[in-house]
């Protein structure tokens, strides 16, 4: 008698199985200030399950503003998988970011609580 089943074991471990599914590794926050303007910068990472850079995959934002504006930003990752973000003349306050998609024509996007939410908070 065996104690797993080995067609579930073999397909988990099947070459290219988690290959095709990409999430997001990180997202940085970059404050900078330029004619004392706030200049938010965000770089969203997306990598396959074993740590590769996902290269044009397109990335889109929910971002929420102190005023409680809400709007939506678009960008595609580059050769190192990463998606890079302005938002120029930023308010002061809390600020919102949400990774609302992921999406690749080769990949899947696996979506977790851990990657999905992060808030920002500028002073």
């Amino acid at each position: 008698m065996e104690m797993y089943d080995k067609t579930c074991l073999k397909s988990e471990l099947a070459p290219g199985r988690n290959s095709r599914k990409m999430h997001v590794d990180a997202l940085d926050v970059v404050t900078s200030y330029k004619d004392e303007q706030q200049h938010l910068k965000l770089a969203v990472s997306v990598t396959d399950l074993a740590g590769y850079p996902v290269f044009e995959s397109g990335v889109e934002l929910v971002i929420g503003s102190p005023t409680g504006t809400k709007f939506a930003l678009l960008k595609e990752t580059g050769p190192y998988g990463i998606a890079f973000f302005e938002i120029p003349n930023a308010e002061r306050g809390r600020w919102e970011v949400i990774v609302f998609n992921v999406h690749h024509p080769d990949y899947s996007y696996e979506k977790s609580d851990r990657n999905n939410s992060w808030a920002i908070t500028q002073v």
